[in-house]
């Protein structure tokens, strides 16, 4: 039996509902949302992490996204993006961890499917096709 993978977004809004509720909470009842994780169809394991944020020029922290990765023993990336007629347009990639921030790179959306891709690809999954 196949697994269901969410190839498409389903609806195209947000629900602030939980989050509008958590700010109603003490401050230290900090939380923040993780925008990705890559991981692998077959076997499941998480791959990477992974902070987007749409690139105004803004600095963008990745201060906890790099300790739960580091804790996860994972990779993470901060990728910030522009949009072009609706698409995605140029991506500044940088490294979060291992190690400390990296220079960006700059990547156009085939550029970063293939990297994206190649994460998957470099994974030894352990399912063996089940």
């Amino acid at each position: 039996m196949g697994t269901a993978v969410s190839l498409h977004e389903r609806s195209g809004e947000r629900d602030l509902t939980y989050s509008g509720w958590h700010r109603t909470l003490p401050a230290r009842c900090s939380m923040m949302d993780l925008d990705g994780l890559e991981f692998c169809a077959k076997c499941k394991a998480p791959l990477a992490l992974i902070e987007t944020a749409y690139n105004i020029g803004q600095f963008k922290p990745t201060t906890v996204t790099a300790k739960l990765a580091e804790l996860a023993g994972l990779p993470a990336y901060l990728i910030m993006y522009t949009t072009d007629n609706e698409q995605l347009g140029m991506c500044k990639v940088y490294r979060v961890k291992p190690g400390s921030r990296t220079a960006a790179w700059n990547a156009t959306p085939k550029m970063l499917g293939e990297w994206i891709t190649g994460i998957h690809d470099n994974h030894s999954c352990t399912n063996n096709g089940q």
